[in-house]
């Protein structure tokens, strides 16, 4: 056992801010990653440098290493093995562990879906979050977008209520912060810039003038100019990195093989890891704190070794993520370790108003085409709708692209059109409702003929309600429920609906044939889908207990723990409105000020 000044558990948005503040200020830190460590792809690195080439287009990814571990001597300064990221949507290489099962493949991504959950679930509820050391930077869409004001208004947020110390205005500075640290690039619609929003984009862009609808181009997070024309592909950043400049490939949220784009590692975790007070275990996943007269001791499980080892930290910091974080404290009151942790611990989780459209435009011009697989994840960002609320419940816009496994495991389909002679799945019950069918040859012919140039897809992101719940079993395993009615009247409900039927508008007045693609999971299974969970670990001014109290302050120090704190995404009281991981690593900012003060 090693005692340390803080240990902190988890690596994304918050505990990577919070691991660079306490090292910089000359605290031996013990950090714990239950993913991998990851890395750029060196024999392609080598040959990009060599030939100043674009690996997607020359080299095809089964030439490339694949996305686990490499031999025993590839490691970091730590010793944690590397493992290699890839252009590859295998799902050995995407899934961390399949839902349901204990198959721990160690991918990118780890999914917890409410049908596993054995104390059951009002509504379907599914989640998908990062692995790695980095966590959610690794495959987040790079979106940094500040929260709008009407976020932390109770009236606007369904009776949501933030401490008095969070609203916009008092954000703002940490947001300065955040941006001082992350390559934050507003795209451009000129087509002579170097970070202009691809033609993809351009076609949503036209289909929103033509229904009225403004939107602009988003701020982006990447090292460089896109697509900069006669520049060195290669340069090392502030925060002596060595980085590569944005290639266009569209593989943005499964691990940027070329660390274009400015996740943690590049930034926060190298200025902390710079300062030498830094100790890093990854494969370590955290399973109790226990409060002790000298700090906080943290077992953990090393899942290469499956041996179990205990540390001490004179702080302890949960950044686990909204369902990570209130899993590791459930269970550590389970444990008997933390009995006095809130009853709020586990609730009022939110999908941050998640949704996903497909869009499908028949009759576009040979020179108009999408050309889906050319530029970054997202483009444009509609605010339209929230200044201008359908329901009086306030949502954006944002165009995407999407990889073929997205349609995949997200399945779509056209509103009519002819059943196939096989057997109808769970989804189409009525052969006389002229539903295609989400899978056979009819979706295979569709999605090859159209899908690279006429398929197109919008995401909303809203103001929903924290209705969502993580428990843990007598194994000490989460599972996520939801806890209220996906009808009409439900606010959540009555949210992606109202986006829903917007995305409808938006296709129908094109003249190019557009037409918004059923979603299984929405329009058939009423499946409330998250890629940005929120919550589970709310704060709140009120303490513990009562109908608005919750789990911790608004410093994020657990009530009746003093010296644990919560520092991640799940302390939020609700949705953000937008992208959350800008306003995350903002309240971390904040909260990491407050604790460093404390310490």
């Amino acid at each position: 056992m090693t005692r340390y000044d803080a240990i902190i558990i988890g690596s994304g948005f918050g505990g990577a801010v919070t691991a660079a503040k306490l090292a910089q200020a000359g605290a031996k830190v013990l950090l714990l990653e239950q993913g991998h460590r990851w890395r750029t792809p060196q024999t392609a690195n080598e040959k990009i440098g060599r030939d100043g080439i674009n690996i997607v287009n020359k080299w095809n990814v089964n030439d490339l290493e694949t996305g686990f571990a490499m031999s025993p001597g590839d490691t970091d300064e730590w010793g944690n093995p590397h493992y290699v990221l890839q252009q590859n949507t295998d799902l050995k290489y995407i899934f961390y562990r399949f839902p349901g099962s204990d198959n721990r493949s160690g991918g990118l991504f780890e999914d917890y879906d409410s049908q596993y959950n054995p104390f059951g679930s009002t509504s379907r509820f599914f989640v998908t979050v990062g692995r790695g050391y980095g966590g959610g930077s690794l495959v987040y869409s790079m979106i940094h977008l500040r929260a709008p004001s009407e976020t932390f208004m109770p009236a606007e947020n369904g009776n949501v209520l933030w401490p008095t110390a969070y609203d916009r205005t008092a954000l703002d500075p940490y947001y300065d912060r955040i941006e001082g640290i992350f390559p934050v690039w507003q795209l451009s619609y000129d087509n002579g810039s170097a970070r202009q929003v691809s033609k993809r984009s351009a076609v949503v862009a036209d289909a929103f003038a033509r229904a009225g609808i403004s939107c602009d181009p988003i701020r982006l997070n990447l090292w460089g100019n896109r697509f900069a024309q006669g520049a060195e592909p290669f340069f090392t950043n502030p925060f002596g990195v060595p980085v590569h400049r944005c290639t266009g490939c569209g593989f943005c949220t499964f691990g940027c093989i070329f660390q274009a784009k400015g996740t943690l590692p590049t930034n926060y975790l190298a200025l902390a890891e710079q300062t030498g007070n830094l100790t890093v275990r990854t494969d370590a996943q955290a399973w109790g704190v226990r409060p002790t007269s000298l700090g906080y001791l943290v077992e953990w499980r090393n899942k290469r070794t499956g041996a179990t080892q205990s540390d001490l930290g004179g702080v302890a910091v949960i950044s686990g993520g909204a369902i990570g974080s209130p899993e590791l404290l459930l269970r550590s009151q389970m444990m008997g370790y933390l009995p006095d942790v809130s009853p709020h611990a586990g609730h009022h989780i939110s999908g941050n108003g998640d949704a996903a459209f497909g869009l499908f435009f028949d009759n576009l011009p040979a020179d108009f085409k999408a050309e889906l697989f050319k530029g970054s994840i997202m483009n444009l960002v509609s605010y339209h709708p929230w200044l201008n609320p359908p329901n009086g419940i306030r949502f954006i816009l944002e165009d995407v692209s999407t990889l073929p496994v997205g349609v995949s495991k997200f399945p779509v389909r056209r509103q009519e059109g002819g059943i196939e002679p096989r057997a109808l799945d769970a989804c189409n019950t009525d052969p006389n409702q002229g539903a295609q069918l989400y899978w056979g040859r009819y979706f295979k012919a569709f999605i090859k003929e159209h899908y690279a140039e006429d398929v197109l897809a919008l995401a909303s992101i809203g103001l929903d309600a924290p209705d969502g719940r993580v428990q843990v079993d007598a194994n000490g395993e989460a599972h996520i429920s939801w806890t209220t009615p996906l009808v009409a009247g439900n606010r959540t409900f009555d949210l992606v609906q109202a986006a829903a039927n917007l995305v409808e508008q938006i296709a129908g007045a094109s003249p190019y044939g557009g037409e918004r693609l059923r979603a299984q999971t929405w329009d058939d299974l009423r499946r409330y889908t998250s890629v940005h969970p929120v919550g589970g670990c709310r704060m709140s001014d009120n303490g513990p207990t009562g109908a608005n109290g919750g789990v911790v302050d608004a410093n994020g120090q657990v009530y009746n723990y003093p010296g644990l704190y919560v520092i991640d995404g799940s302390v939020m009281p609700g949705s953000v409105g937008v992208n959350p991981s800008h306003t995350i690593a903002a309240v971390a900012e904040r909260m990491s000020d407050q604790l460093l003060a404390a310490m």
